[in-house]
């Protein structure tokens, strides 16, 4: 069930990440941006597919890595799916709601700088996805 609803948040999340992508930014670098998340959502199905514990393991810290790069030098909203990451990573471990809450605030500290409201929220509406 928890699973389920991390899938539908981190579809609902790309969803808006997509169609920020088609608003705002220069045709430039959107190939390389939606490259970027293909791989993202290969390395999401094959978390899904994996049946060992270790497996499942390597391909979460491989998509968080991803995605931490991924936001820092090619476009910043995609930080917007770490918290889940890390909730599905905690949540193999316990599935306690007061790790899954304290795992998704792990990303604040890798957000920028200059606040940006939508992004400092997002482990908030992560966090509030478990219940």
């Amino acid at each position: 069930l928890m699973e389920n609803w991390i899938v539908i948040s981190k579809f609902i999340i790309l969803a808006y990440i997509i169609g920020r992508l088609v608003e705002n930014n220069p045709p430039t670098r959107n190939g390389l941006i939606i490259l970027f998340l293909l791989i993202y959502i290969c390395l999401n199905m094959a978390f899904h597919l994996s049946k060992q514990k270790p497996a499942k393991q390597i391909w979460l810290g491989v998509s968080a890595i991803l995605l931490s790069i991924g936001s820092r030098f090619l476009y910043s909203p995609v930080i917007l799916l770490l918290p889940l990451n890390i909730c599905e990573l905690v949540y193999l471990y316990s599935n306690h709601p007061w790790l899954l809450i304290t795992g998704a605030f792990i990303p604040i500290f890798l957000v920028q700088k200059k606040p940006c409201w939508s992004m400092a929220l997002s482990p908030l509406s992560a966090a509030s996805s478990i219940f």
